[in-house]
């Protein structure tokens, strides 16, 4: 069943000339790829049923190589401490950093709420991006 929140959002995203793709038949998740100033994000926007609420994954901005992973850990915990909006987290079996968030959403304003989110996660990444490679690479 479509989402009619994944709609809307949609909607907002085509009235603000953001680029998305969504991901399956029954258009409950989208991808939306930002270009960024120190990397590139893929955030993928995943609606529930009822409405109600979007879980929101950034995924492709940096790939960790497995030595490196558990060096990772301690940079992805400060970075939890300093952005309070967003979750970093290693995910070994993709070799990657990756960030997410949980929101509730109402469907008449969950348009300008799925792109403050979007904006919001890019912003964070952007900031925590070079954080995170001179973890990777010092």
């Amino acid at each position: 069943m479509a989402s009619m929140a994944a709609k809307v959002v949609a909607s907002y995203l085509d009235s603000k000339e953001l680029h998305y793709q969504m991901l399956d038949e029954e258009e409950t998740c989208m991808r939306v790829g930002m270009n960024l100033d120190n990397t590139r994000i893929d955030i993928y926007l995943f609606f529930e049923e009822d409405n109600h609420d979007v879980h929101i994954v950034g995924r492709n901005f940096i790939k960790v190589p497995e030595d490196k992973l558990e060096k990772m850990y301690k940079v992805v915990n400060q970075q939890n401490k300093t952005y309070r909006w967003m979750k970093f987290t290693v995910n070994e079996d993709k070799g990657e950093v990756e960030v997410e968030d949980d929101a509730i959403i109402q469907l008449d304003t969950c348009g300008d709420e799925a792109f403050e989110l979007i904006a919001r996660m890019s912003n964070i990444v952007d900031e925590a991006y070079p954080d995170l490679m001179k973890a990777l690479w010092a």
